[in-house]
């Protein structure tokens, strides 16, 4: 029902029935009455459209910013995975170097001990050597010191 409907409405008089005049101005005030709240009522409806409007544009929004923090974590999860993946591969690639290199100066160092225990050896060798050589000489230099003598 609308307040035309209300306005426009008539009534059939009858005989002592009630008084024409203030059943027509009892009607033009409900009319108005009903005309008010129809009016407060379409905007309201207006506002509560407009406010399901928000509140969806919001939901859409909260949506939007909970996909996001949840692509945000989990991208910051795979960030932190890779790097730690990273760090333990460069870790272990260190070790592995650091023991190589320890390995090679162990057999550089091993290798060096050897060079010197053979260059230790020729110099005994050759002192042995010089020495007979100086010995024989001796005896050589005695004998003809000797034979001169006789």
């Amino acid at each position: 029902m609308t307040p035309l409907d209300i306005k426009k409405r008539s009534f059939t008089t009858a005989w002592r029935g009630y008084d024409p005049g203030q059943v027509q101005t009892f009607l033009e005030s409900v009319a108005r009455e009903f005309e008010e709240q129809y009016k407060q009522n379409a905007q309201l409806q207006e506002k509560l459209k407009a406010s399901e409007e928000r509140v969806y544009q919001y939901r859409l929004i909260e949506k939007t910013l909970q996909d996001a923090a949840i692509t945000l974590q989990q991208t910051l999860d795979e960030k932190r995975k890779t790097a730690e993946q990273e760090g333990e591969l460069i870790l272990q690639q260190a070790r592995q170097r650091a023991e190589e290199e320890s390995q090679t100066s162990r057999e550089k160092a091993a290798a060096l001990r050897t060079e010197v225990q053979a260059l230790e050896d020729q110099k005994r060798q050759l002192f042995q050597r010089l020495q007979s050589l100086l010995q024989g000489q001796l005896q050589t230099l005695e004998s003809m010191k000797a034979e001169e003598v006789l």
